[in-house]
């Protein structure tokens, strides 16, 4: 947590006549609040969300943030965020946030749109994916440990059951544990059990000269190839120029990448602050995810996942253990048909009744080949007029009426030079 605490930490809080939350230790300075932004974030030039706007909002799917707890009372989350559960405490709520992490990551999410840019109650242009998305809040970092020690395994736990029990499709889990424990790996079961999406934040890397350190629940994906199976998914974190952040974890669990590097973000008690992790990252890609799974109800969490690393922008050659499959897209996630399973991946298609069994006796048999035989008599029979009157208008096209299947309009693309040209300046 102390990597990037300092552009968000400022003066005193006392100095600034705030209370800090109950949750907060007493020893402990809590974040002060933003200042106004009238510009638009790079992230937002990037992702673009105004145009997926018109496809979906989140409305409808709850995404529970698993993090320092959310500030219900920040402007542009108001109304937005459930009371939740503080699991450092083992009680209480986490609708309050401290550190100000959970309060970014579901700004980023779920951010919605200020009246204005001129005061810090209407901020103009951040704006969050899923702005009509629930926020669950569940805290399980009070901001006291180092960042590369991770999450406490059995309140990791608690936190992702609690997620999971209290309707939660998409689980963010932005401080990841470390290592693994029979609660967690209980957790995790039940999360897959219920269909519930684990977006992970990939963490921190290790120190220089030590290898890539795993986070927790990544290892839930298994070594069958980049990014994982089934429906967990961890995030690295990206510049404005598509580079990695140079303390953004690298190994073969990294499923996506998401802008996570001077990302102009929600800040505890009004305006924004700029943020830099895996954490914030973890907050585009689950807001990417609460959008697929209302515009595809019946995906399975598998089938999420799957969409959103198939529909990913490439920034590497594909399977890069710094990338995974590339930067969220959510235009592209949204709007593109199901993307199939792959290998390697756990990703099932939307669920369909099985084929009827097939003939097995000798007179069902009979029976299916004799219709087959009739049919193709009758089609010679039906088709020879229409091939003379073909050979009579030379075969030129014509269209049919009838209703298509559903397709994206404008299916996008992988966009080219995606960073190029990118005003940072606004």
């Amino acid at each position: 947590m102390k990597r990037r605490m300092a552009m968000v930490l400022g003066p005193v809080v006392a100095a600034l006549g705030i209370a800090a939350p109950s949750s907060a230790r007493a020893d402990v300075q809590c974040a002060p609040p933003g200042t106004p932004w009238p510009g638009t974030p790079w992230q937002q030039q990037v992702l673009t969300p105004e145009r997926v706007r018109p496809f979906a909002d989140g409305s409808g799917v709850v995404v529970a943030v698993l993090s320092t707890g959310v500030d219900a009372t920040q402007p542009q989350l108001a109304g937005s965020v459930e009371p939740g559960y503080d699991a450092v405490a083992g009680h209480g709520a986490a609708h309050d946030d401290c550190v100000g992490i959970g309060t970014a990551v579901a700004g980023a999410i779920a951010a919605h749109a200020g009246s204005g840019s001129g005061s810090v109650a209407g901020i103009g242009g951040v704006v969050g994916l899923a702005p009509n998305a629930r926020i669950l809040p569940v805290r399980v970092s009070d901001g006291s440990g180092q960042a590369d020690q991770g999450t406490d395994p059995s309140v990791l736990a608690a936190g992702i059951t609690f997620a999971v029990l209290h309707g939660a499709a998409i689980v963010d889990v932005a401080e990841p544990a470390y290592r693994s424990s029979p609660e967690l790996s209980a957790a995790v079961a039940l999360a897959a059990q219920r269909n519930v999406v684990l977006v992970v934040a990939a963490g921190v890397a290790a120190a220089s000269g030590r290898p890539a350190v795993t986070p927790v629940p990544a290892w839930s994906a298994g070594s069958s190839g980049i990014g994982g199976a089934g429906g967990t998914l961890v995030v690295g974190a990206l510049d404005s120029n598509g580079r990695r952040w140079s303390s953004s974890p690298v190994g073969s669990f990294i499923g996506l990448a998401a802008p996570g590097v001077a990302t102009v973000c929600l800040a505890r008690g009004g305006g924004v602050a700029a943020i830099d992790g895996t954490d914030v990252a973890s907050g585009f890609v689950a807001g990417t995810a609460a959008l697929v799974v209302q515009r595809r109800p019946q995906a399975s969490a598998g089938a999420v996942v799957g969409q959103l690393m198939g529909t990913a922008t490439p920034v590497a050659g594909p399977g890069s253990t710094e990338y995974g499959h590339g930067m969220v897209n959510p235009y592209s996630a949204v709007t593109a048909a199901l993307v199939p399973a792959r290998t390697g991946s756990v990703v099932a298609a939307e669920r369909t009744a099985p084929p009827p069994p097939a003939p097995t006796d000798r007179h069902t048999l009979a029976l299916a080949l004799t219709a087959i035989a009739l049919i193709a008599a009758l089609t010679v029979a039906l088709g020879r007029p229409v091939a003379l009157r073909g050979r009579r208008s030379r075969w030129r096209a014509s269209t049919a009426g009838g209703e298509a299947t559903w397709a994206a309009p404008g299916q996008a693309g992988a966009p080219v030079d995606l960073f190029q040209g990118l005003d940072t300046e606004s």
